[in-house]
């Protein structure tokens, strides 16, 4: 479970920056990272960045 303070930091940032805390690729174009998304506008921002697939290594889904 991911922690409450966390997950407030998260949504504030989501909120102004329209993308996940930390993103960056780890193999360009290939693998990236981040903390989790959010917000809707979040997973448009990481579409656009090429990403097709999110996988996340928590027991919540994105949804």
């Amino acid at each position: 479970m991911l922690s409450k303070p966390g997950n407030l930091w998260r949504k504030m940032h989501g909120k102004i920056t329209k993308k996940p805390t930390n993103f960056s690729w780890l193999l360009d174009n290939k693998l990236a990272g981040s903390g989790m998304p959010t917000t809707p506008s979040e997973i448009d921002w990481v579409v656009k960045q090429g990403v097709r697939s999110i996988v996340t290594m928590t027991e919540e889904s994105l949804t």
